[in-house]
């Protein structure tokens, strides 16, 4: 995009590159035209931008250079850094709540699409999307019969993406929204709008509503996306599942057709108001969905996974507990010269939590005994520096998270002779994983995976 405008500024706080920045101020008449600084047409993390205000008042404080250091996804907003170090949002929403949070912030371009194979609503039945063509019929949500307008695409390898959970596709499982909806697995972009009707029709940021489960970002070494356009914002059909058609929302050239085509399709930069359905934005109404999709999951049969697989490596050789409550007991030659307490890992933020670590076990104590003695490890003890996170705490209770890795100095049962015992406490009640239920036979659900592998 050579140039973009917008017709709201706010102000962002020190934290406007992630997404625990806040919104804290809406500048008055911040209409404003913006030109990148490269003119290629992509505006690229680190690329400079400069902005024109079209009110001298606004123009006088605000006028300049800024940095581009993200995109906001759930208010359509691109996020800037000026020469001070303030971060702000460009975006022609005006109704953000002041104090909210961004939470669709992504340090990237990002993609708004369907993968390669998913299979769309059209007069003849389902068609794979990468088979589509302009002036071609499909048909909608609301089962009208609409034209193809332009048909994108762009394949990513992610292993060379600077930041790979923006390309990541969202895989939404068979039945996951209700039954046969969708009918077989579907991947988008994180960015893509699906339709659910929980408390009237509304659309969705798949990113937004991931459970682990159900609805789940998934590592793919690469991932070749597909969109459609449309006379005007509709809802496809795709696998069954009502999801949005193409929206100009100033990245057209994301695509590999948008460059070649971006005269003949200029439109103005459009918001969420110009969206086929309402977009949900509120956190609460967002956290609703979540837990009934989480409902919904374990209703249909995944089942939830509390197993941390803790296991003692000792001089090489691998050692299981045996479990008592909340404690595992391990033993171990007092001659070991090197002990690691290692588990498995997970990432809460893929639970719906906002914690974007990587974490083992919640370590609440450690007690090494033998031949009587009894020694009690400090969770401030300084010899448990590799492989713990900092001490947390709640209601008395304290506690510090492994990295799936901790490794336990000798010294703190050195002198003890014979075998040594060790006690490991630790909570394990945070939901690790999800078991999927056992499939049913789903020959289109083969068909689809095979074209998004190839």
């Amino acid at each position: 995009m050579a140039s973009f405008s917008s017709s709201f500024l706010y102000t962002l706080d020190q934290n406007g590159n992630s997404t625990n920045g806040k919104v804290v101020e809406l500048i008055p008449s911040s209409a404003s035209t913006a030109t990148e600084s490269t003119n290629d047409g992509v505006i690229t993390l680190g690329e400079t931008f400069t902005v024109t205000f079209s009110d001298p008042d606004t123009a006088a404080t605000y006028d300049g250079v800024y940095t581009y250091v993200g995109y906001e996804t759930v208010v359509s907003g691109v996020i800037g850094q000026d020469v001070h170090g303030d971060y702000f949002v460009f975006t022609n929403d005006g109704t953000i709540p002041i104090h909210s949070n961004l939470n669709g912030f992504v340090a990237e371009d990002f993609p708004v699409c369907y993968a390669r194979g998913t299979m769309i609503a059209s007069p003849e039945g389902e068609r794979p999307i990468e088979t589509l063509r302009i002036g071609d019929l499909v048909r909608t949500h609301g089962g009208r019969l609409r034209r193809v307008k332009w048909v994108g695409h762009r394949f990513i390898d992610c292993r060379l993406h600077p930041n790979r959970k923006a390309v990541w596709p969202i895989r939404i499982a068979a039945d996951a929204i209700a039954l046969n909806h969708p009918s077989r697995d579907l991947l988008v972009s994180p960015a893509h709008t699906i339709c659910v009707d929980l408390f009237g029709e509304m659309l969705v940021h798949a990113g937004n509503i991931v459970n682990g489960a159900s609805i789940a970002q998934i590592e793919v070494d690469e991932i070749e996306y597909w969109h459609v356009e449309l006379e005007s914002h509709e809802l496809l059909v795709a696998n069954n599942l009502p999801a949005e058609s193409y929206l100009e929302m100033a990245n057209r050239d994301f695509f590999a057709e948008g460059g070649a085509t971006r005269d003949s399709y200029a439109s103005p930069w459009r918001t969420h108001d110009d969206f086929c359905r309402p977009v949900m934005k509120d956190e609460a109404d967002l956290a609703f969905v979540r837990r009934r999709l989480t409902e919904r999951a374990e209703e249909i049969g995944w089942i939830r996974s509390r197993d941390a697989e803790l296991r003692l490596v000792v001089d090489g050789k691998v050692l299981s507990p045996v479990s008592e409550g909340e404690a595992s007991i391990f033993s171990l030659p007092a001659a070991a010269r090197e002990v690691r307490l290692v588990s498995n890992t997970f990432v809460p933020e893929q639970f719906n939590m906002p914690d974007s670590r990587r974490l083992g076990v919640a370590l609440l104590g450690l007690v090494f005994s033998a031949g009587g003695e009894t020694r009690e490890i400090a969770l401030s003890d300084p010899r448990l520096a590799d492989g713990l996170h900092p001490e947390e705490g709640r209601e008395g209770v304290h506690w510090r998270w492994t990295n799936g890795d901790l490794a336990l100095s000798t010294a703190m049962f050195a002198g003890m002779i014979g075998v040594v015992t060790l006690h490991v406490c630790h909570d394990d009640r945070a939901t690790r994983a999800w078991i999927a239920p056992v499939p049913t036979s789903r020959p289109a659900l083969r068909l689809l995976q095979a074209g998004v592998q190839g």
